[in-house]
């Protein structure tokens, strides 16, 4: 669910502020939020392509895609002292239906990594950054993940990234 207050670039109420600081420049509701969402699409696609730290304007920091790998098993013992075994893997639950017990996506296509949209707070340069966070929209995940299907040489291109 969304946050009671919160601030998009493609609202009404920025197309007003916009509007109220820049009234030499006639432009239409419509034509505002192509021109935001057509560069945000760029710069997206431009990241996916390159695998390239992109520094944000204004101090916001830099964003690109990390890879990292996920821990495979952690043993603890539960309240009872039963040594319980989790992994860190999501579930095929598809596959885990058919064979009747747990099956494990593996990320075979990857080599076991997964990647993620990563936003470098410690580069951004205003005040109060570190109660922030960033997560890509569902479109540029979903195509980071095309990405990584269709061609094995993206898998390569992006990095494990050192904040």
């Amino acid at each position: 669910m969304r946050p009671r207050i919160d601030y998009r670039s493609t609202s009404k109420a920025a197309y007003n502020d916009f509007c109220s600081q820049h009234p030499n420049e006639q432009i239409s509701f419509i034509q505002y939020k192509e021109i935001i969402l057509g560069f945000n699409t760029l710069l997206a696609d431009h990241v996916l392509e390159t695998g390239e730290r992109i520094k944000l304007p204004f101090g916001l920091g830099e964003i690109s895609i990390a890879k990292f790998r996920p821990p495979r098993q952690k043993t603890f013992l539960n309240k009872t002292g039963k040594a319980v075994t989790i992994t860190g893997l999501p579930i095929n639950w598809q596959k885990t239906r058919e064979h009747k017990k747990i099956i494990y996506h593996l990320n075979a296509h990857t080599d076991g990594n997964k990647y993620r949209w990563k936003w470098f707070v410690k580069n951004a340069r205003f005040a109060g950054a570190g109660c922030f966070s960033f997560r890509a929209n569902r479109i540029p995940s979903r195509k980071l993940a095309q990405y990584l299907k269709s061609d094995p040489k993206y898998a390569q291109i992006y990095r494990q990234w050192q904040d």
